[in-house]
Parts: C-alpha cells; structure tokens; sequence
C-alpha cells in the first residue's frame, strides 16, 4: 500500500441485509505509488524528486505545490518535474490537473522505458478515476497495464489491474471487475487488497461463501486493516455470524478509533442487540 493515498470514492450500494445497515461504500484503493516511481539513484533529478514527495508526504501541501510548480516551470520536459506536480495536485484535490501532470509525465518518459510509462499512466488514471472520469479512467489503466505487461512486470501488471476493477465497478461492470480482480490474486497472491476488493465484490455479487474464504485471507495479509476488519464483520452478518460481526466491527474501532471505517463500525453495531441481551435471551 502507498503511502499517498487519493480521497475515496463511494461507489455502490449495500444490498439488504438483516438489519438496516446504512449505504456502505467500496474500499477504493486508488494508490499513488510514488515509491515505485522514484527509484534510488544517484541523479539530481531523482534526488530533488525524493525532496520534493518528502514535503509533500510531510503535508504541507502548499510548499509542495510551490517547489513543484516551480520546478516544472524551469524543466518543463522532465518526467520527474511533472511527477512531483502531479502528486501536489492530487493532494490538494485537483484531480483533473493532477492527471494532466501525470499525463505530462508519461509524454516526458523515455519511449523505450516500458515501466516508467505503465507507472505514470496508472496515476493518470487513478486521477481520471478520482475526478469522476470513468471511460478516461480505464482508457488510461488498460494502457498502463498493457505497458506493464510490455515491461515484462506481471506484479505491476496486477496492481494496475486492481485500479481497473475499481474503475470497472465504477462503471457498474462487475463480472469484467470480478476476472480483473482474478487475475491480480492469481498473479501477486500476496496482495491483501486484491483480496480485500474481490471479497467486497462477491459479497455485494451475494456469493457469501467466496466473501468469506477471500476476506480470510485478505486479514492474514493485512490483519491491522480497519477496512478489512469491517468488512469481515459485514460478511459475518449477512451470513448470520452476529458473534463474529461484532467482534470484527469491534476489531475495526479497535484499530483506527479516528478513521472512517471505525464510524461505520459504529453505526452498525449501534444497530446490534447488546450481547448482554442476546445472552439473557438465551437463558431458559
């Protein structure tokens, strides 16, 4: 998981479910993954990168943005330049502007440099994505995969290939997700948000079964996870499992008291009976 994440994205709805469990919005894992990009060398370009992520990274995003436009401005045609303006922008929120850096990026790579183009289209997209932009989104993704393939990097290959099914919900087309999500776990079974994405998947496609083996397994990738721990909880209600969904709703609070998914967890276990009733119900 990067360390820059963009804002998330709600995308569908929760189907019923034994008691009113408030809209649920899919885990988006839209990832900037800058430590990928800015691999360790040597060369000035690189080291004013590292610089320039690290003040961002620091959040102050104002002085990000200045050094980074400021920069772009002098070199224009650096991929490194418009790589460090792209992630500023996205952080601010400019997502349209944010792709066009990456976009920029991509243009300014080496041609021959396989990798480095897969890596700035994929921000592109995730950009596109986290601008509304869908059809953009995955026009960007699918090259960047391709690219990635082409580079003969299976494991980017499928981290992209995650961003796909994500934009490929957002278009509401589960099944092309669903082999997307497929193909990711087949190719890097070690990535828990593969897991993670394709057990909210099958959850929400009601194959209750496959949601709990690929959330099992998102958890032994990921066990300090709030997003994974409250998942694992909606899985265990829908399935009957009170005890088990109480424990992981508790398990996501537990985790990150302050984050998103520590409220929800709120919220649905405020809609439980409390366990002290469900035990004196129980008693003859």
């Amino acid at each position: 998981m990067s360390l820059m994440l963009l804002s998330p994205l709600a995308i569908l709805t929760m189907q019923a479910a034994p008691f009113e469990l408030p809209i649920q919005p899919l885990p988006i894992p839209r990832r900037d993954r800058t430590e990928q990009i800015a691999q360790p060398t040597e060369d000035a370009a690189s080291r004013r990168l590292a610089t320039c992520l690290a003040t961002i990274a620091s959040g102050d995003i104002a002085e990000g943005l200045g050094q980074s436009r400021a920069w772009a401005a002098q070199e224009p045609g650096l991929a490194e330049a418009r790589h460090c303006l792209g992630v500023a922008l996205s952080q601010s929120g400019d997502y349209p502007a944010a792709r066009r850096a990456f976009e920029a990026a991509r243009s300014s790579a080496e041609p021959t440099n396989a990798a480095a183009l897969a890596r700035y289209g994929a921000l592109a997209g995730n950009s596109a994505l986290a601008a509304g932009d869908t059809d953009a989104a995955l026009a960007l993704l699918s090259g960047a995969e391709a690219d990635a393939l082409a580079a003969q990097r299976p494991d980017m290959a499928a981290e992209i290939a995650i961003d796909r099914a994500v934009a490929l919900l957002a278009a509401g087309r589960k099944a092309e997700a669903a082999s997307a999500l497929q193909y990711a776990r087949e190719t890097n079974a070690e990535d828990g948000q593969a897991w993670l994405l394709s057990a909210t998947l099958s959850r929400r496609m009601n194959d209750l079964e496959r949601a709990q083996i690929q959330i099992e397994r998102a958890a032994a990738l990921m066990p300090r996870d709030p997003a994974t721990a409250l998942e694992a909880g909606t899985i265990a209600i829908l399935s009957g499992r009170e005890d088990a969904a109480r424990k992981s709703w508790q398990s996501a609070i537990d985790l990150a008291p302050q984050s998103e998914e520590a409220e929800t967890a709120r919220t649905y276990l405020a809609q439980l009976a409390p366990a002290s009733d469900i035990s004196t119900q129980d008693t003859p």
